[in-house]
C-alpha cells in the first residue's frame, strides 16, 4: 500500500516532467514555467533516485545502519554547493557521504540543478 501512496504523490511531477520532452521547438518562455518544469523534473529525479536512501517523503532514512538526513537542508545549500556534494559525495562541512551516493554522479549538470530547484522549495511537513 506503501507504494501506490507513493505513487500518488509523485504522479503528477511525473506528468509534468515527460510533458518537458513534449515542449514547442522554442521552449518555454515565462521565467515561472521554466522553474516549473525545472522542479517538476527534480521532483521525478529526487523522488526516483533519492527517496530509496532519503525516504519515500524525502524527510530522512537508513540504509545499511546508516542514517540519512531529510533533504530539506539541501534548501541551505546553494546550487554550487548542491553541484559539488552530488559530484564528491562530501558535503560543504566536509563530511563525507562515504560512497553512498555515488548514484547521483550519473546526473547531468542540468538535472543536478533540476533536483536543488525542487528542494529548495520542498515542503517536508
Amino acid at each position: 500500500m506503501r507504494s501506490m501512496k507513493h505513487l500518488a504523490g509523485i504522479l503528477p511531477a511525473l506528468v509534468l516532467a515527460a510533458c518537458l520532452d513534449q515542449a514547442p521547438e522554442n521552449g518555454p518562455t515565462a521565467p515561472m514555467e521554466v522553474a516549473a518544469l525545472a522542479s517538476a523534473r527534480g521532483a521525478a529525479i529526487a523522488h526516483s533516485m533519492c527517496a530509496s536512501c532519503h525516504g519515500a517523503d524525502l524527510k530522512g532514512g537508513a540504509v545499511d545502519d546508516v542514517e540519512c538526513p531529510s533533504l530539506v537542508v539541501a534548501r541551505s545549500y546553494s546550487l554550487a554547493e548542491f553541484d559539488a556534494l552530488l559530484t564528491t559525495g562530501v558535503a560543504r562541512d566536509g563530511i563525507s557521504t562515504n560512497g553512498y551516493m555515488t548514484v547521483t554522479h550519473t546526473l547531468s549538470p542540468t538535472d543536478r540543478a533540476n533536483v536543488h530547484q525542487y528542494l529548495k522549495t520542498y515542503d517536508d511537513q
